[in-house]
């Protein structure tokens, strides 16, 4: 299945991963000419966190976040 993903903020970069595991073939665009930091902070629950483990990703999230009890 071919399948496009347009934006490539947290929920788009997820999609992205997630259907590129399942083998799919994904084309991400996104309209800004680089990445940077954006807005605030992102508050992510337990499931969220439960996919970014599946990704491989949870290491380097962990590594820049702050867990708040």
């Amino acid at each position: 299945m071919r399948i496009l993903i347009a934006g490539a903020g947290i929920s788009g970069l997820t999609a992205t991963l997630c259907l590129l595991r399942a083998e799919h073939d994904v084309h991400l665009v996104e309209q800004a000419s680089q990445f940077s930091e954006f807005g605030g902070g992102l508050q992510c629950g337990a499931k969220a966190v439960r996919v970014f483990d599946y990704l491989g990703i949870l290491p380097v999230l962990e590594s820049v976040s702050i867990a708040a009890v």
